[in-house]
């Protein structure tokens, strides 16, 4: 069986795709098991390029700034000084439904949801979140796959038959 590195030839290029399951259909996967899952992961965790074109960024307002100093804050979640002061307007626009005025960082995210969830008893009293659930490694990461692209203006040989 080849080896995990061999199975691909080189391509770096993430071109803009409507979704994720596009970009997945855009390369030669493994087939599914534990290689296609390393394979789907590196793709949703390489930097799209044509993310920075779809979204505008605006100037950050002082709110966010604030917010974001808020949050960063240790033990934010547990304080209601911080609730008052940003994170809970946050969290009623997230309730509703509202897209955020600005981008705000995954991490600061859920330290909104965590916060709400203290003041509404779902977070189980006195429970502190783990700093990160990523488990260590205790062998050195394998090396990333490289996919092949897949040119959608040729038929590929293995299905030629078909067409």
């Amino acid at each position: 069986m080849p080896s995990f590195s061999s199975m691909f030839t080189a391509s770096s290029d993430v071109t803009a795709h409507a979704t994720f399951d596009d970009l997945v259909a855009s390369y030669r996967m493994p087939p599914p098991g534990p290689n296609y899952f390393r394979a789907r992961r590196q793709l949703w965790l390489t930097p799209r390029s044509d993310r920075g074109q779809k979204i505008k960024q605006s100037p950050v307002s002082s709110a966010q700034k604030r917010l974001v100093e808020i949050l960063q804050a240790p033990e934010a979640v547990y304080s209601d000084s911080c609730w008052r002061n940003g994170i809970e307007k946050a969290w009623k626009g997230l309730s509703k439904g509202e897209r955020l005025r600005h981008r705000l960082p995954l991490s600061l995210t859920i330290k909104v949801l965590q916060a709400s969830w203290i003041r509404d008893d779902t977070w189980p009293a006195g429970m502190r979140a783990p700093e990160s659930d990523d488990e260590v490694p205790e062998e050195p990461s394998p090396e990333p796959m490289v996919l092949e692209r897949i040119d959608i203006t040729k038929p590929i040989p293995e299905l030629s038959i078909l067409s």
